[in-house]
């Protein structure tokens, strides 16, 4: 064997064994880097968690006392609420609110039903619209009943479609 084949075999082992170092030992270092630097941001997200959470009560404290002052409950809260989602929608889709009623509340063993009634004015497509987002966007509860009228104002006349909802709330105690 000649020099240049011996330096070309050590050449070839060479980069093999620095394939094998590289695959066994320094890929998993680079690993465990990343991962160490991964827990580190974690424990530095971790170590200002109470810091958030007495910021969060004295928040909650200070709104608690807003709406103990304006003499806001919850209940007024979700009525008004709701109310606004109605009117907003409305607005935008040339609906009219013909009525909105107080809750009916019937309560049950570990809960409190209440249903709430409003009635709009509008054309078909806008009022399905309007049930649709209610029922599919937020919170609101389960539309249980839906009543569809058609009316006809002998002034005008013309024809128009009023829609009465019932839309019921589940609440625990």
């Amino acid at each position: 064997m000649n020099i240049d084949k011996k330096n070309i075999g050590l050449l070839i082992g060479f980069l093999v064994m620095l394939f094998i170092a590289y695959k066994f030992s320094i890929s998993k270092t680079f690993k465990v880097k990343n991962e160490y630097e991964k827990l580190k941001n974690e424990q530095e997200r971790i170590s200002d968690l109470p810091n958030q959470i007495s910021y969060l009560k004295q928040q909650s404290a200070y709104y608690d006392q807003i709406l103990l002052k304006n003499q806001i409950s919850s209940e007024n809260s979700f009525q008004n609420n709701l109310l606004t989602i109605v009117n907003s929608y409305a607005s935008k889709n040339d609906l009219e609110i013909m009525g909105f009623k107080q809750p009916h509340v019937f309560p049950e063993k570990d809960a409190i039903i209440k249903t709430y009634n409003f009635s709009v004015k509008g054309n078909y497509t806008s009022i399905l619209k309007l049930l649709y987002s209610i029922e599919q966007y937020g919170n609101y509860g389960k539309i249980i009943s839906v009543d569809f009228e058609k009316k006809k104002n002998y002034k005008s006349n013309k024809v128009f479609l009023e829609c009465d909802v019932f839309l019921q709330r589940v609440e625990r105690n």
